[in-house]
């Protein structure tokens, strides 16, 4: 597949175009080579501070300088640039639907992970015998296998029917409700199994030499990513509330005796007082 390359003079309708057509697009020389030079330059000292950071499971090590951006007053020539992609002032709506896409790829990550914490959990409850009898045969361990299995399954049922809206709809705002719905229950499902599954496995896992304490960490790190839970809770909230409206007189709508009143006159004819 050949990538569409546009000069650095293109309109952001044919950047568009081309993103539509083929999904990606390539800008030469959008930016001049002296200025991604400044810019590396005004960065090096930054990053050659920066210690690496603890290795990780596949032994990788990383290092990572927060801010660079804002530490590179020569960065503002790339987030300036002329070529705007958008209504000036519509930043804001084109990243909530672009993290839209990122906050269901965060609860089918997370289904992974939580579903690997149960594999996990049910292995060392089978293997493991305390007291003259396997953890599996205790009715607490088997109370925290089976919270786990309802959670992943309905969380993964809630996250495949949001990316069949997305599919069906191709419109991420048409399924705000859920994207938030499934980004409160990433943590938490995220959080719980992980707990029990450290839990189950005792001092060991909560050592590294088990993966399960990162877990639990990536559950409380995604509470807060792509905006915290309490900011997609009220999203929720108000996407349900779109589909009521306040009840027509003083009483609420399932108030027993004005339904009684009510069936009354329909089927007898007959007017009662409240």
């Amino acid at each position: 597949m050949s990538i569409t390359h546009l000069p650095a003079s293109a309109s952001a309708d044919e950047i568009c175009a081309a993103l539509a057509d083929d999904g990606c697009v390539v800008v030469d020389r959008v930016v001049r080579p002296e200025v991604m030079d400044e810019v590396a330059h005004e960065l090096r000292p930054f990053a050659e501070k920066t210690p690496l950071g603890p290795d990780d499971f596949s032994g990788r090590r990383t290092r990572r300088t927060g801010g660079l951006i804002a530490r590179s007053p020569k960065s503002r020539d790339l987030v300036m640039h002329p070529t705007v992609l958008g209504a000036v002032g519509n930043a804001f709506g084109v990243a909530q639907v672009r993290l839209g896409g990122g906050r269901v790829h965060h609860a089918m990550r997370t289904l992974g992970n939580a579903q690997r914490c149960l594999d996990m959990m049910a292995e060392r409850a089978l293997s493991r015998v305390t007291k003259g009898e396997k953890l599996a045969e205790k009715q607490a361990v088997q109370n925290m296998i089976a919270d786990s299995y309802i959670e992943i399954a309905q969380f993964r049922l809630l996250v495949l029917h949001t990316a069949w809206q997305i599919d069906s709809y191709q419109d991420y705002n048409r399924v705000r409700k859920d994207i938030a719905a499934i980004k409160v229950l990433t943590s938490r499902v995220m959080e719980s199994v992980a707990r029990r599954a450290i839990q189950i496995h005792g001092a060991l896992g909560t050592t590294y030499d088990l993966p399960l304490t990162r877990m639990l960490a990536s559950g409380l790190m995604l509470a807060l990513a792509d905006g915290p839970t309490e900011v997609h809770q009220t999203t929720v909230a108000k996407q349900v509330l779109r589909g009521y409206k306040p009840a027509d007189g003083l009483w609420p709508s399932e108030y027993i005796p004005a339904r009684r009143a009510e069936a009354a006159a329909e089927l007898l004819g007959e007017k009662f007082k409240i």
